[in-house]
């Protein structure tokens, strides 16, 4: 699998609102779009981000 730029800033993003979620902050609007534009994204692109997303847009 190819490591882009783009995989880590999905995995940043996405660890950021996990983390968040965490700590008790709710999910505004932006987060959930973010979630579901990551999770939509192709695998190959998105790295392990996609997966983690598509968990949590469900």
């Amino acid at each position: 699998m190819k490591t882009t730029l783009h995989s880590f800033a999905y995995e940043k993003r996405l660890n950021e609102i996990i983390l968040d979620d965490m700590s008790g902050i709710v999910a505004d609007s932006l987060a959930l779009a973010d979630v579901h534009s990551i999770a939509q994204t192709c695998l190959v692109d998105g790295g392990r981000a996609v997966l983690g997303a598509r968990g949590l847009a469900k």
